[in-house]
């Protein structure tokens, strides 16, 4: 008997302290993305979060000057995915924000973590994707859609319909980004 209490204690020992082990100098969060305020997930650690959650299909973007409840609003009428609906959800009666979590307390790297977030939004959006975009709207130069999501798409050869988000019949560009 005394043997089992000693292997029993000597057992919660050894879980306690591989418990209190640091990963990697980072804290594990839902569904093993790391968090840290200092150093965010690559877009590599994004993808694995978002592929636990979603398959590719059906990507929703957005860019200004549309609004995010444009493309929302569509991806939920056709069961697509938007970032926002990948990143920020509610798990249990919590609010979750993954940019949040991800960006320092005082907001000064959330622009660079919305990038990394976005470039593997990009990466992982299979055909047929949409961008909801107003008919010949011109995003601005600097939008994260122009210099990182629709490089990505691009690249991969994903062809994006821009659909008028005031008109859902009105795809008034096929082949956006010319792929």
């Amino acid at each position: 008997m005394k043997f089992l209490h000693l292997l029993l204690a000597l057992g919660l020992a050894i879980v306690s302290f591989v418990s209190a082990l640091p990963l990697d100098g980072h804290e594990l969060q839902h569904n093993n993305t790391r968090r840290s305020q200092d150093n965010p997930p690559t877009v590599a650690e994004i993808m694995v979060f978002m592929r636990q959650k979603w398959d590719g299909s059906r990507a929703v973007f957005w860019t200004r000057p549309g609004l995010v409840s444009d493309a929302a609003n569509y991806a939920r009428a056709y069961k697509g995915q938007t970032i926002e609906s990948l990143l920020a959800y509610e798990e249990g009666g919590t609010k979750i924000n993954k940019i949040d979590d991800w960006s320092k307390a005082d907001g000064s790297n959330r622009d660079a973590v919305i990038r990394l977030a976005s470039e593997a939004f990009a990466e992982l959006a299979d055909n047929p994707t949409v961008i909801m975009l107003q008919p010949n709207a011109v995003p601005q130069p600097n939008a994260v859609w122009t210099t990182t999501e629709a490089p990505v798409l691009r690249r991969r050869g994903v062809k994006v319909a821009a659909v008028d988000p005031n008109d859902w019949d009105n795809v008034w560009n096929s082949n956006l980004l010319g792929v």
